[in-house]
């Protein structure tokens, strides 16, 4: 929480030592007041020793510079470049299909540690928001409460899905398993959302669903590197992937060569 981290301090040294980028950060941001300022880091996939650096401690310039990530003038985003030029068409937001997935696990518990994911709150979060929707805090008890097996009809008969072609789940009634992912997003989706539990202590593992042949769900430890390859197959992948998972990037003090995100942007 220490908005002025030596580490923090040590990266920003590094990345404005170049006078002009100095100059043109404290021009924007400390000279314009500008109302907000872009910073895009852009990295290469394979650029590990840059991956696996905390960018999300870096400073501003200078000794009272104060973390970047945290302030909401500054939009920070590291961007990672892939050798994957495929096609994008350009379309209006109203035919934008839009696909929130969430992997709820209770088996984890006994053998992780793991904390349950509450589908139906993250769920109604992510809908609003796509909606376009402030996310009211506490959600309404009628979502948290509904059974799952109804939710996705609840919020769509309740808050629609505004500009959207269309906003669908999974998680609640059908299965957020690699195969249902996959599914999905061959059948045409733009924007991706999925929650779910990770690790990354030799490859990425997304702790996904299936189905027993007793038809019990449980867990499914997903290979990272077999999802992104998933992705580059597809011909029309999505235009955005977010992707909320724990570890994911690398246990601390790991190396994040093998993170699943320069393996999503490098799928395309």
């Amino acid at each position: 929480n220490d908005s002025r981290s030596p580490y923090g301090q040590a990266l920003s040294a590094a990345l404005f030592a170049a006078l002009f980028a100095n100059d043109a950060f404290k021009d924007f941001y400390l000279e314009r007041r500008t109302r907000f300022v872009q910073l895009r880091i852009i990295c290469n996939a394979n650029a590990q020793v840059l991956h696996n650096l905390r960018w999300e401690l870096l400073t501003g310039p200078g000794p009272d510079g104060e973390i970047l990530a945290t302030n909401e003038s500054i939009r920070f985003s590291r961007f990672i470049v892939s050798s994957q030029w495929k096609p994008i068409q350009l379309t209006t937001k109203s035919k934008l299909r839009a696909l929130i997935a969430v992997s709820n696990l209770h088996d984890l518990a006994p053998v992780n540690d793991f904390a349950p994911i509450k589908l139906d709150d993250e769920a109604t979060r992510a809908w609003n928001a796509l909606d376009g929707l402030a996310v009211p805090d506490p959600l309404p008890p009628e979502f948290t409460t509904a059974p799952l097996d109804q939710l996705e009809d609840l919020l769509r008969a309740r808050i629609g899905h505004g500009e959207f072609a269309s906003i669908s789940m999974l998680g609640h009634k059908d299965l957020c398993s690699r195969e249902n992912l996959t599914a999905a997003i061959l059948a045409g989706v733009d924007i991706v959302y999925l929650v779910c539990h990770g690790s990354n202590k030799t490859i990425p593992i997304l702790y996904l669903e299936k189905r027993t042949p007793a038809g019990a769900r449980v867990c499914d430890l997903v290979d990272g590197i077999a999802f992104s390859n998933d992705i580059r197959a597809l011909s029309a992948p999505p235009r955005l992937f977010i992707l909320a998972s724990c570890e994911i990037a690398g246990a601390a003090g790991k190396s994040a060569e093998t993170s699943i995100a320069p393996l999503l942007a490098e799928a395309g």
